[in-house]
């Protein structure tokens, strides 16, 4: 396995996941489980991880779950991050991290709230600096120093970093720290963080599929990516499994009906037998979900895709073609996958492919039972096969 790829996954003190140990993982690795036990929470996790703690990931996610309503206008704002914490606080024992990453502790991201004090000096130049002094994880008593605030501090380790030429880059070596002040949250800092991250090629590909469709012009800005590339025809292909009379694809500008002013550009299609194109959507969601999804697969070469609720629009008939795609590409572009699902088709096509290579891939339920915290089953291909013929329901 490449580098990047997690063998194992530990979770810990994030959300609704206070202990989550996945002891092996492999190239496509798929969650099972009840609503709100927690699958969606483990991408969530991922998504941090692969981009090193960003605080602009950070920010996405209380966002896409209502938790920024003490947002302030103007470009200092306060986060409220506590909300990334399982019970919604910051951990008061002496467990007072959230973890994501392996069982070895070799590939991780820490995220610790702690109290600085923070004092802006200007240099010759005129520029800003600021200097941060770790007060440590709880509030010093009688200090009197308004400059005392709350930050997390952000602590990535992985083998990237820790490769021979990245590693005398940091402070210690091999080890990337970084600070969000939330309490003061100045988007230029972070944004100025984020850019050098990119630009050292430090953060790793990662694709996230929601449950919901992504807007047109992100599809279209997907597709610019692999028109007129070797990728173009693995997309044509896959719209076939949907579709067997489709023929070519397009996006298209067009006018949003209210006041016609805005403009977005929309898939359109051509099919065998019709003489001109039309709408992507007029097909049905299974091909927008299958362009979304091999469009994500291809934005993910030598990183991470994540996919929430596989199922989400598809035909079972057309699943198991798409995950033994999943499984192709994976292989071939070097690519871990982890997908969600409560749907016993997605099960069932997923195992229809995994049986024939299982080194290739992992399968595991989430359960809650009350006063024991979470549980992880792990099943081979075998015991999941005699489930398939047992169960007709994974809930």
């Amino acid at each position: 396995m490449s580098n990047h790829i997690l063998p194992n996954l530990s979770i810990k003190n994030f959300r609704l996941l206070q202990d989550l140990p996945i002891k092996h993982l492999a190239h496509v690795n798929l969650i099972v489980g009840q609503n709100n036990v927690g699958k969606s929470t483990v991408l969530d996790a991922l998504r941090i991880y692969a981009a090193l703690g960003a605080p602009s990931v950070l920010e996405e996610l209380l966002n896409v779950h209502d938790e920024m309503l003490d947002v302030v206008s103007g470009e200092k704002i306060r986060l409220p991050v506590e909300s990334l914490f399982t019970h919604r606080r910051f951990p008061t024992d002496g467990n007072k991290e959230i973890y994501i990453g392996d069982i070895e502790e070799t590939q991780c991201v820490r995220v610790k709230p702690l109290y600085t004090s923070n004092e802006v000096s200007k240099a010759e130049a005129g520029i800003s600096h600021k200097h941060r002094q770790t007060l440590g994880d709880s509030l010093p008593k009688l200090t009197g120093n308004p400059k005392i605030q709350q930050s997390l501090k952000i602590i990535c380790k992985n083998n990237l970093l820790a490769s021979p030429v990245l590693a005398p880059l940091f402070d210690p070596p091999g080890i990337l720290e970084t600070w969000l002040d939330f309490e003061s949250f100045d988007k230029h800092e972070y944004q100025q963080a984020q850019s050098r991250l990119q630009k050292e090629k430090i953060t790793l590909p990662v694709s996230y599929v929601p449950t919901d469709l992504l807007p047109a012009d992100k599809l279209a800005d997907l597709w610019d990516d692999v028109a007129l590339t070797a990728d173009e025809q693995e997309v044509k292909n896959a719209l076939k499994f949907v579709t067997p009379n489709f023929e070519n694809l397009a996006f298209r500008k067009r006018r949003h009906s209210e006041g016609g002013k805005l403009s977005f550009r929309a898939a359109i299609v051509k099919v065998a037998g019709v003489d001109s194109p039309f709408p992507l959507k007029s097909l049905g969601g299974g091909m927008s979900r299958t362009l979304q999804l091999v469009l994500s697969m291809l934005q993910a070469k030598g990183g991470f895709l994540l996919i929430d609720e596989f199922e989400n629009g598809l035909h079972y008939a057309v699943q198991p073609q798409l995950w033994a795609l999943i499984f192709k590409f994976a292989t071939e572009f070097n690519i871990q996958v982890f997908a969600t699902t409560h749907s016993w088709d997605c099960v069932r096509a997923f195992h229809s492919v995994w049986e024939q290579q299982e080194d290739n891939g992992t399968f595991h339920r989430l359960d809650e039972y009350p006063g024991e915290g979470m549980s992880v089953m792990p099943y081979d291909g075998e015991t999941l096969g005699d489930v398939l013929e047992i169960s007709g329901e994974m809930r």
